[in-house]
């Protein structure tokens, strides 16, 4: 199913702009990537939207790293998905509910650090 908006063109006529299914699915997953210390958690359904009448609204679970204040980096995420998704698309953000549904502890970058 196709999501239809109906927007403008620059001759004064009406055109049409389809977003596909897993549009706003996909720039969510890249605006969640953008922040450092976070990523999916993996659950049956990891992000959600629905439409309401203020605009999109957007749930999100998420893992974030030990190290990260988590309050702010949730803060993170919702301004990076709500700047993406409002660049990239014709849709308005409403809400970005975000789930911290674990931490995660990746020592990695520490222990380059420490050599």
């Amino acid at each position: 199913m196709n999501i239809l908006k109906k927007v403008p063109t620059t001759q004064d006529s009406d055109g049409k702009i389809c977003y596909g299914n897993g549009i706003l699915t996909n720039i969510v997953m890249l605006s969640v990537e953008e922040v450092d210390g976070v990523m999916i958690a993996p659950s049956s359904k990891p992000i959600d939207y629905f439409f309401d009448k203020d605009g999109v609204v957007v749930d999100i679970d998420i893992k974030i790293n030990y190290t990260c204040n988590v309050s702010e980096t949730a803060y993170n995420v919702q301004e990076s998905v709500r700047h993406n998704v409002e660049a990239m698309t014709e849709y308005k953000i409403s809400t970005v509910n975000v789930f911290v549904k674990d931490i995660y502890f990746d020592d990695s970058a520490l222990k380059k650090d420490a050599r």
